[in-house]
């Protein structure tokens, strides 16, 4: 039997985030490749997430030549696959490659990264008619039961794959940190709660004697240039025992990993959905302090395999740390836990049988 043609359309890296990370993982994938026709379609807008919010003049060309693109190919495929932005202008622009596959009568499936359409669907009489006229009639993949609720109107059951990794062999690298540490590992958002990590560990150094030191890890952001969180850390006096090193990827980000006892992301983003940086702590067997945002309660049950503390709350995030400093045992027992949790379901394997599964009940 001839297998069916499926046309991708998805931003590929740089930058480095939750979504292009995963659809990294659909384009790379053999399993999809052997499984079907496909066709990639890059219609990454930008090349670094300084750009996010801007207007280039380079956007413009990349998304006519992505819709060029689209309208060569569509013609010979059966079913057009694509990850959207959730709400606003990045909405309305991806939402043209959906409506034109509906002309075309393609059957459509919409992978969604993000969340904020329900807030953005209750807010305004334009949004509440053009999500349904968007969105219904297509199938929807979401990345965990939690983000089923970001659509009150679709009138489908969504499908829901969690986001996976590949995995690593921690047994080749090798811990060379004596000392204990803490790691922040995100782009540096106020949002995703760095300066709340900051915060937190100028609070933890008052409140014990053992000794520890904190690592951030990640790249500057529309909100926080190096030279500022370098500032706010100095101005905290936390520069002593605080690092800040830019963005890490492969084996360099695996070593960070190894090399720390407890990752800590106090997240309040408010597009966060299924953080990947989750997933590889998780592998590494972090402990991990993070908040209740999007679908972080389905990755991270609170006291089981790490622990959730409302957003902004820097007296938690340290009672928490504190408490992990000082017990060896409850580290080693959140480990092992996260450890089986991943790969009993956040693998790269599991991930790419699952889209496949849903290409197939779609077709």
């Amino acid at each position: 039997m001839a297998k069916k043609k499926i046309l991708f359309i998805f931003k590929l890296p740089p930058p480095f985030n939750g979504a292009t990370f995963a659809n990294k993982n659909i384009h790379e994938s053999n399993l999809l490749h052997d499984s079907f026709k496909v066709k990639f379609i890059n219609y990454g807008l930008t090349r670094s997430g300084e750009q996010f919010g801007k207007f280039k003049t380079n956007k413009v060309f990349f998304y006519l030549k992505a819709l060029f693109r689209f309208l060569v190919y569509i013609q010979n495929v059966h079913i057009v696959y694509i990850t959207i932005a959730p709400i606003g202008i990045g909405f309305l622009k991806d939402s043209v490659f959906i409506v034109l596959s509906k002309l075309f009568k393609k059957k459509i499936i919409i992978h969604l990264h993000g969340k904020g359409i329900k807030k953005q669907y209750i807010k305004s009489k334009f949004w509440e008619k053009y999500y349904p006229f968007v969105i219904n009639g297509c199938d929807v993949i979401c990345l965990s039961n939690l983000l089923k609720n970001d659509l009150p109107f679709f009138n489908k059951s969504p499908f829901v794959v969690p986001n996976g990794i590949k995995t690593t062999d921690y047994t080749k690298i090798f811990k060379i940190n004596e000392e204990f540490q803490f790691l922040y590992l995100s782009n540096l958002y106020k949002t995703k709660g760095v300066l709340d990590f900051i915060d937190s560990m100028i609070l933890l150094k008052d409140e014990t004697e053992l000794k520890f030191s904190a690592t951030l890890v990640g790249a500057e952001s529309p909100e926080l240039s190096y030279k500022e969180v370098k500032k706010y850390i100095t101005n905290k006096k936390g520069d002593k025992f605080i690092n800040l090193i830019g963005p890490l990827y492969g084996n360099e980000k695996k070593k960070i990993l190894k090399n720390s006892d407890v990752f800590i992301f106090p997240t309040y983003y408010a597009n966060e959905a299924f953080p990947i940086v989750i997933l590889e702590a998780m592998e590494s067997g972090l402990p991990i302090i993070t908040t209740s945002e999007g679908g972080i309660p389905d990755l991270v049950t609170d006291k089981q395999n790490g622990f959730i503390v409302k957003a902004r709350d820097i007296k938690s995030i340290t009672e928490k740390a504190k408490r992990l400093l000082e017990n060896k045992e409850l580290r080693e027992k959140i480990s092992k836990q996260n450890i089986e949790k991943f790969y009993a379901s956040y693998t790269i394997t599991h991930f790419e049988k699952n889209i496949k599964k849903v290409i197939e009940e779609v077709i």
